[in-house]
């Protein structure tokens, strides 16, 4: 017992010495999507403070966000500017997820602006069959900025519009009733919602100023952003990511990193827009089409119960060619087993041989049989 009250005094003596040598820069005017923060108020002074304390002593998360915002931050005030909004709600993104695209919460809330699955939804985002447009930077945003003009028309303040943002409207709407006031900084809200704006402010006001709080700009060099361009593709089928990679010119991974909504091993039929590197359409284009001119009559077993799979060179290279990608490897006189109108069933697809060629290449596609 006396060890560990020995322990515990070392490191609250130690944590208050690192919270001694922070410096903590508060300006004498602070504004927020336009709104003047009212630091006459000791309270909110206080709070300010004290979200200020804790954000500058987390050094390796601040240190992440910085070098992540150049990823982030471009497409983001782009379309702020656009919409003629405040820059500010950009740091809403930050203090939400991170700036990650992949970020999930414990309630399942998903992408740099964290929507669930139903919201996203409403908002007009895709989430399911292989795609979730809530890890869609410039659409989530998009998503997120008509949900905050919803708030900001309703609640009447960007203050009380990110609180809603964070709570959700009902609680917002019950806690101006019971305490009679519409003034974010006059209200008891929940832990997390009362710090919530603080946050946001505080992320804003050490981005802005690193220097000032402790920060040595010269390591906050931003991470690697793919160069990338926009290009809209319509597929009359599924197709392969790895496919697309090829067609991109690129690897699986960064053909993914550069489309982070696409979750699926495969593209779904429909209109796509996809981020590509640039000057890479004309190929893409050239390979897609020559990708989907091999799938044209190809002849399916629908009455087959079984199919032999047969080369020349022993294993088969299941792909178009020896330049496409590998889609798999089957042994020599592997059995395929089917069942009445349909091929082998594989990831949620109904699979076809069809087109075996003697370098020892052939082909499998999926979808369903066309009669």
């Amino acid at each position: 017992m006396y060890r560990f009250c020995v322990l515990m005094v070392c490191i609250l003596l130690s944590g208050a010495s690192a919270l001694a040598g922070l410096t903590v820069h508060i300006p004498d005017q602070i504004t927020f999507c336009g709104e003047i923060v009212p630091l006459d108020n000791p309270d909110v002074r206080d709070r300010l403070e004290t979200q200020l304390l804790i954000f500058a002593n987390q050094r390796v998360t601040f240190t992440l966000w910085f070098r992540r915002a150049q990823q982030f931050f471009p497409t983001i005030e782009r379309v702020l500017e656009e919409r003629k909004m405040p820059m500010d709600l950009k740091y809403v993104a930050v203090i939400e997820s991170g700036l990650q695209t992949r970020a999930r919460s414990s309630q399942n809330a998903v992408g740099p602006w964290q929507f669930l699955a139903p919201t996203g939804r409403e908002r007009g985002l895709s989430v399911g069959d292989g795609i979730d447009e809530r890890m869609h930077l410039e659409k989530a945003t998009h998503a997120a900025l008509d949900y905050f003009t919803h708030l900001r028309t309703e609640f009447g303040s960007w203050s009380l519009a990110l609180a809603a943002y964070n709570a959700g409207q009902g609680r917002i709407r019950e806690f101006i009733y019971r305490q009679g006031t519409s003034n974010y900084y006059e209200m008891i809200l929940a832990d997390e919602t009362e710090r919530y704006v603080f946050n946001a402010i505080s992320a804003k006001l050490i981005m802005e100023n690193p220097e000032l709080y402790g920060f040595d700009p010269d390591i906050l060099t931003p991470f690697h952003v793919h160069e990338t361009t926009n290009i809209v593709v319509q597929l009359d089928n599924f197709v392969p990511v790895k496919m697309l990679a090829y067609c991109a010119g690129v690897n699986f991974r960064a053909f993914r990193q550069m489309n982070m909504w696409i979750t699926g091993a495969n593209l779904e039929r429909g209109r796509h827009i996809l981020a590509i590197p640039p000057d890479s359409e004309t190929v893409f284009h050239e390979r897609l089409r020559k990708y989907f001119d091999q799938l044209s009559g190809f002849t399916a077993f629908p009455s087959s119960r079984r199919v032999t799979v047969k080369s020349r060179e022993g294993n088969m290279r299941v792909g178009p060619g020896m330049e496409y990608p590998v889609f798999r490897t089957l042994p020599h006189n592997h059995v395929l087993r089917v069942s009445g109108r349909t091929g082998v069933r594989d990831n949620g697809h109904y699979w076809y041989i069809f087109r075996q060629s003697n370098d020892g290449t052939g082909w499998i596609w999926g979808g369903e049989l066309n009669e």
